[in-house]
């Protein structure tokens, strides 16, 4: 019959809802409305397996987004993804661009070498390397340097021109006679082969006013119209004029139809002459800085950018069905009328008819067709240095199918010296790109006919232009008996950042090779940073002994572009995602604005693409009248004693003086070359007609 009083603190409430879930707190009917909602939405998980990002770190107060409902989720910032943004914002739609990565450009970006990467006499300049993954050559009359000028996105930019276009013909290499003087003035043609390849190339300029010639081939291979010209008549190009039209101006595989062939030729004629004697320009930095550039317009017309955020699910609407947002890597919930996102993104399930290629597939198995070959080779020396001294300009190599060189496919070279700004002086970046799925198989015979290399190192390296493992060829470099004998030894090294030790190769006189480690903290930096400036300037120049350059850095890396389709779970297909296609091995951007223009259009139809933005002078200011602070603020300064029409002169003057320069902070290669030269397309005066540029480059 005892009673017992307990008394009990209530330390915390939970509130149990309509929906079923217990809160913390009580539930607003706005918020059980969107939770109904969110309920009847299917998740789809997207790929687990992404590198990059901030996954494991919780959503601080810093990282919520403070609007989650947008026009469009952009997750990737690829050209393709760069070029839509700036579309959307340019006409007010709300964007949120993502990218799993810390920098931007996705499969398109441009980026330094690793600082333990061994780099040979250019380890301290690992910061001046700035390697694309996917170069591609810009048409100086193409459909991007129209976009460029239209948009006036070509302000954030600069160009170089390339001097010459190559091709690997009958064994040996031979440029190709580009403008009609050119054609007149080479020693590769007869003078009656000159006056038959310059009727054909008038005849393919303007081939879109005599479709009758060739209706019969239109669907048929390019070549065979090549061996047929002039039709209904005795075919008058020869062997060698077939090849050097199919694969050095129309830049063609065998298998191209007549029609595009034509259209690659009469694209590759009609950029001859508006800024150099080839077609083609080249972008300081790289490549890399188109998406860049896009990214910057877009950013200033209102785009959201968060980088190392990308979204882990999405959500899908069962009754229509289509995605009407999703979940960032962070946990934040955002909601969005359209997503356009690239393959690496995707859910196995929206890829059925991908076929993926490992080592233990045999050679009778089928691959995915649209595989890219990629490879950069760094030298000192180019493989066709020009006669005139001084003069270092990019240019392109066309090397077509060849058994002698193990070439499967046609390949494209493209050579890049430090006028570029991709590399520090006294270094040369190749590019290689072709069609295949193993990219050290595909390049082999072409690397060992143009370059020397010692036994490839069998590693797998840490590729700073992929994600993911690739194979990582890494040459010595080879000291000619000159150098040898001037010099008792020749450094190549890689640092180990984490314990400070610095590998060496020495060379001694006898040609013996010798392994050292040399303590890199406090005075083994000092003894290594006072190294006779002589011999750098030497090791800068080594070549093989048969003339042919050394390659003392190389990367191989494959980008795959399988089919994908976005479907629910149910099969039906997701209309408003929108899937990019990856980049392909053509030499033109055509592909990428293509697809670009048609995100643009199914998202926006009837919009102007890409409209000019508005010159600073051209914005219209709303002029409200300065409040009372303000105006007695003006009043008291006008009538202060201390200060005189004289003193604001010289202040106004000190602080024009003390503004930054265009070029700070662009980076050691920039220099003063692009305003030096004649191929340069750097000047503000430039027409509508031409490329303007401006000090504002993205570095």
């Amino acid at each position: 019959n005892t009673h017992v009083t307990l008394n009990f603190s209530i330390q915390k409430y939970f509130y149990f809802s309509s929906s079923g879930r217990w809160y913390s707190r009580p539930r607003t009917m706005a918020e059980e409305s969107e939770q109904d909602v969110l309920d009847s939405w299917e998740i789809i998980d997207l790929a687990n397996d992404l590198s990059g990002g901030s996954s494991g770190r919780e959503l601080g107060k810093d990282d919520t987004l403070p609007e989650t409902s947008y026009e469009a989720i952009i997750v990737g910032t690829g050209l393709v993804e760069s070029v839509v943004s700036a579309a959307l914002s340019r006409i007010g739609k709300t964007v949120l661009h993502l990218d799993k990565n810390c920098y931007y450009g996705s499969e398109w970006a441009a980026l330094p070498v690793d600082a333990s990467s061994p780099l040979g006499p250019f380890q301290k300049k690992w910061r001046q390397f700035s390697l694309d993954r996917c170069p591609k050559m810009v048409y100086a009359r193409g459909a991007l340097v129209d976009l460029l000028v239209q948009s006036k996105v070509s302000r954030y930019l600069e160009f170089r021109g390339v001097s010459r276009t190559l091709s690997f013909i009958d064994g040996k290499m031979v440029e190709v006679p580009c403008s009609a003087a050119d054609v007149f003035n080479t020693d590769l043609l007869s003078f009656v082969e000159k006056n038959v390849i310059k009727r054909f190339l008038t005849f393919c300029l303007n081939h879109d006013q005599h479709t009758a010639d060739y209706q019969d081939f239109v669907s048929r291979p390019f070549k065979d119209f090549l061996a047929s010209w002039p039709i209904g008549k005795k075919p008058q190009l020869s062997s060698f004029l077939q090849r050097l039209v199919l694969h050095s101006i129309a830049m063609c595989s065998d298998d191209v139809s007549t029609a595009d062939g034509l259209n690659a030729t009469q694209y590759y004629l009609r950029s001859i002459g508006r800024f150099g004697n080839t077609p083609f320009l080249w972008p300081l930095y790289g490549c890399g800085e188109f998406p860049q550039s896009f990214c910057r317009m877009s950013a200033v017309f209102g785009g959201v950018y968060v980088l190392n955020r990308f979204l882990k699910s999405i959500f899908v609407d069962k009754d229509e069905p289509r995605c009407v947002g999703g979940t960032c890597n962070l946990g934040q919930k955002l909601k969005s009328k359209w997503l356009v996102v690239t393959k690496e993104y995707c859910p196995p399930s929206w890829f059925p008819m991908a076929t993926v290629a490992d080592e233990s597939q045999s050679d009778n198995e089928t691959v995915d067709p649209r595989s890219v070959s990629r490879a950069v080779l760094l030298t000192t020396k180019s493989i066709s240095p020009v006669t005139k001294e001084g003069l270092e300009e990019p240019f392109l190599l066309t090397i077509p199918p060849c058994e002698d060189l193990k070439a499967k496919s046609l390949t494209h070279l493209i050579e890049l010296p430090s006028s570029t700004a991709v590399c520090p002086s006294g270094c040369y970046v190749i590019q290689l790109t072709t069609l295949g799925s193993k990219a050290e198989e595909d390049f082999n015979g072409i690397i060992d006919h143009f370059f020397t290399r010692t036994q490839p190192v069998a590693e797998r390296a840490e590729c700073p232009a992929s994600e993911g493992a690739v194979t990582s060829a890494i040459g010595d470099v080879t000291l000619s008996s000159a150098d040898k004998s001037s010099d008792d030894t020749a450094q190549q090294s890689s640092t180990d950042k984490s314990s400070g030790v610095q590998s060496s190769t020495h060379t001694s006189s006898d040609g013996t090779v010798q392994q050292s480690s040399t303590d890199m903290s406090s005075d083994g930096a000092a003894q290594h940073a006072s190294t006779d400036t002589s011999t750098r300037l030497q090791e800068e120049k080594e070549t093989s002994q048969d003339g042919r350059p050394a390659i003392f850095h190389s990367i191989f890396f494959n980008q795959q572009d399988p089919v994908c389709k976005p479907v629910a779970a149910d099969g039906s297909e997701l209309k408003n995602v929108l899937v990019v296609d990856g980049p392909n091995a053509d030499l033109s951007f055509i592909s990428a604005l293509e697809q670009a223009r048609s995100f643009f259009d199914l998202i926006c139809p009837g919009e102007e693409f890409l409209p000019p933005a508005p010159e600073p002078e051209d914005i219209c200011y709303d002029q409200a009248s300065p409040t009372s602070d303000e105006s007695s603020a003006k009043t008291q300064q006008s009538d202060s004693p201390d200060s005189t029409p004289q003193e604001a002169k010289q202040e106004s003057a000190g602080t024009t003086d003390n503004m930054p320069c265009d070029h700070e902070g662009t980076g050691d290669t920039a220099d003063d070359s692009v305003q030096s030269t004649d191929n340069s397309v750097a000047s503000s005066h430039d027409t509508a007609d031409s490329v303007p540029s401006s000090g504002d480059v993205t570095s």
